[in-house]
């Protein structure tokens, strides 16, 4: 026989409808007065009308709207696509464009969510008390209140996990009933297209159902469940395999979006500062480079993630297009006099997942426990904004729910007492977990100091304005092979710094490539504006060196390539960029143009025009001449080019080579041309490892007609130390001779 709870709908009484509707206008009214404060508020804070230029409200309205001009769908999507076909949708149905009215109908949809939360409190927990009490937390849950009065995804995000939850409850509870595979897979298809985060909860509550029920029905159940988010889903991979992308299925922001929040700069919030510099250097690859970012400083990394944690438990909320500390609370006196708060309702979520595992209902705790933990591993893997975590509350609710029912029930037995004592060990932990959440949230990540410069790096000790000191550089070669910076590819270099005594002036830094008198790509900033948390020098210590991961991308260039340049490091105080402040050393001597490197920019392994001759010459371990071309006659006075090809060796070259090409008869050198590769606008520290190129030498020949022979030699541009060929004997090679007529 059905049990009292999984026949609860035939215990419905009118008492139990009215309720419901209350449950509903309560959460309605609260959101209305919400949009009410907000639309009487100054628009540039309230972000209802207009919206705000460059928010995400603006972009998803525009997309709805590109639907009937015709530029919605894109031939491939950017931003996930199902909030522009459901704010369509909106319109179609209202028949209206309006922004007002298009929040209206989104709280009412909301409203009605917290009656559906109400019949899942109700069936999860068996409690009508608790299915009541449930509905009446999101009613009027204030953070979620507010973002039901925008469009920014939130509120469908919120609806579409409680739409799945109740569908896995209702399998859960009335299993020969297939309406909750129907609402599951219809709300987990519609979540990938919408808000990927919230997908998340399809494949936990599918994998419990299937463990807590172990049943042929269960499998079938959850397999429809899978078709129907398939089905929704694939039309919208379809459509930009048509328009050509097949290296994401809907978005190409999975793998970005998890870089621009966990890399060596950022905030891990998206703030609007907008993305760090190294999100801004980094255009593809993105896994790849965060394990270099990680790699490069772990210790960052890991204070980042208890940051974003502190941020996610606590209520602390960084500046972004739309805040609710600043959009909402600020304007709204109905959000401001509301004290409910993240910390508050997971204190109850932690109290009445115990007390669902105290009374044995295990099922039930383990399933929203587990939802709850890939919520937030998901969340963490992006950017941790109020309007993102939101979801994790449909989870927690009616664990909090059933949470304070207990509360209320052993109160009335005069139980309360041995509750308070078996509970006093969570409390503790919660008191500390919030304890932590507020204190990571206010100084996490530290600020990034050391005491001593590391090894590897390069010390300098130039000192700026009497008072700043460079104190050394670190070129990382994990980013870019030393010395070379690829098109579109990051180059990162660190920056030591420190104060000799407190500033009032906040200095600033500028990094320049340039090849000749070309400038190829620049970065200014304020030193300590990179990093986070950002530290101008008017705020920094003295006694610590203050460190600087600092990137550039060249994004524009048309050749040619493999030319050496160089990156120049100039400081100026404030934003008085024309005035230039002098490095000087310890000797206080100007050390004029500060180079930090003289990387070539190329492409791939290089090219060469000739194919490789049989017998390679080879100088010292650094440069394999492979072949050349040279002419066998030529006319006195004649001009002709050598073409010689090379490859580098299997290590880097540290320093600069200088080729000599030289015409000799019998022993006696006739002429010699000396140059650097490329006519001295390539330079082989330049070079990475096992890489071709060409070079080209032209020489006049004499006047005197006769058999010459050329030999070319390799050596060190400062010393003038020739390289050893590869016999061991000889320093210059014998390439052929060429017959002079007059």
């Amino acid at each position: 026989m059905p049990t009292k709870t999984t026949q609860f709908l035939l215990h419905w009484t009118r008492k139990d409808t009215l309720a419901l509707l209350l449950v509903i206008l309560l959460a309605f009214s609260y959101r209305m007065i919400v949009l009410a404060e907000r639309a009487a508020a100054p628009p540039e804070i309230s972000a209802i009308d207009p919206l705000p230029v460059g928010g995400d409200q603006r972009t998803y309205y525009q997309q709805a709207l590109g639907f009937a001009t015709g530029t919605f769908p894109p031939r491939t999507f950017f931003y996930q696509p199902g909030i522009a076909y459901y704010l369509r949708g909106l319109m179609l149905l209202t028949g209206s464009e309006s922004l007002i009215l298009l929040r209206v109908v989104g709280i009412l949809l909301a409203a009605l969510n917290c009656g559906l939360m109400v019949i899942t409190g109700w069936l999860a927990t068996g409690r009508r008390a608790a299915g009541f009490l449930a509905g009446g937390i999101l009613a009027i849950y204030p953070v979620t209140a507010f973002y039901d009065t925008d469009l920014v995804i939130t509120s469908q995000a919120i609806i579409l996990t409680s739409v799945q939850l109740f569908g896995t409850i209702w399998l859960w509870r009335r299993p020969q009933q297939w309406w909750g595979a129907l609402l599951l897979g219809l709300a987990a298809g519609a979540s990938v297209v919408t808000r990927i985060e919230v997908a998340i909860f399809a494949p936990v509550f599918s994998l419990w159902l299937l463990a807590v029920r172990r049943d042929r029905r269960s499998f079938l159940q959850i397999t429809l469940a899978t078709i129907l988010a398939l089905l929704i889903a694939m039309p919208f991979v379809l459509h930009n395999r048509r328009g050509g992308r097949d290296s994401f299925a809907i978005t190409p922001l999975a793998e970005q979006e998890i870089y621009e929040n966990n890399n060596r700069d950022t905030s891990g919030t998206s703030g609007s500062a907008g993305p760090s510099n190294a999100a801004r250097t980094t255009v593809d690859d993105y896994l790849s480079y965060l394990r270099k970012d990680i790699h490069l400083d772990p210790q960052r990394f890991f204070e980042l993630q208890l940051y974003k944690s502190a941020i996610f438990l606590s209520t602390h909320e960084p500046g972004n297009n739309l805040n609710y500390q600043l959009n909402g609370r600020q304007v709204s006196q109905a959000l401001a006099w509301n004290s409910l708060n993240f910390p508050i309702l997971l204190a109850a979520f932690l109290f009445g997942t115990a007390e669902l595992f105290h009374k044995r209902k295990w099922a039930l705790g383990s399933l929203l426990l587990s939802a709850s933990l890939a919520y937030f591993s998901v969340v963490m893997l992006g950017a941790v904004l109020a309007r993102i975590t939101q979801p994790i509350h449909i989870v927690f609710i009616p664990a909090a729910a059933f949470g304070l029912l207990r509360i209320w029930d052993v109160y009335h037995g005069s139980k309360l007492r041995p509750l308070l004592l078996r509970s006093l060990p969570l409390l503790l932990c919660i008191g500390l977990l919030n304890t932590a959440a507020t204190y990571g949230a206010q100084h996490l990540p530290r600020d990034p100091v050391v005491n001593t410069l590391p090894n590897g790096a390069v010390a300098q000790h130039l000192i700026y304005d009497d008072v700043l000191e460079l104190v050394g550089w670190q070129l990382r070669d994990e980013y870019s092979p030393r010395n070379v910076l690829k098109p579109f590819q990051p180059w990162v270099v660190t920056l030591y710094w420190r104060l000799h005594q407190p500033v009032e002036i906040d200095y600033s830094f500028s990094l320049k490539y340039l090849i000749g008198d070309s400038e190829l790509t620049s970065i200014d900033y304020p030193l300590g504006y990179i990093v986070y948390p950002r530290i101008s020098t008017s705020e920094w210590q003295t006694g610590h060196i203050y460190v600087e991961h600092v990137g550039l991308r060249v994004n524009h260039f048309n050749g040619p390539f493999e030319q050496t340049g160089r990156i120049l490091l100039r400081v100026y105080p404030e934003k008085e960029w024309q005035n230039l402040l002098p490095a000087l050393d310890e000797n206080g001597v100007d050390q004029g143009e500060i180079v930090l490197s003289r990387p070539a920019i190329r492409r791939g392994q290089g090219l060469s025009e000739i194919e490789a001759d049989e017998t390679h010459i080879q100088f010292s371990d650094e440069l394999i001449l492979r072949a050349w071309r040279i002419p066998d006659y030529a006319t006195v006075g004649d001009t002709i080019e050598v073409l010689t090809a090379w490859r580098t060796g299997e290590r880097q070259i540290f320093r600069s080579l200088t080729f000599s090409l030289h015409l000799h008869q019998g022993e006696e050198s006739v002429t010699n041309v000396d140059s650097i590769p490329r006519a001295g606008s390539l330079e082989t520290f330049s070079l990475p490892p096992d890489y071709l190129f060409d070079d080209r030498i032209q020489m006049t020949l004499p006047a005197e007609p006769g058999v010459y022979g050329f030999r070319i030699c390799v050596y060190e541009s400062t010393s003038k130390e020739r390289l050893i060929a590869s016999d061991g004997e000889h320093k210059c090679v014998n390439l052929g001779d060429i017959h002079i007529t007059d």
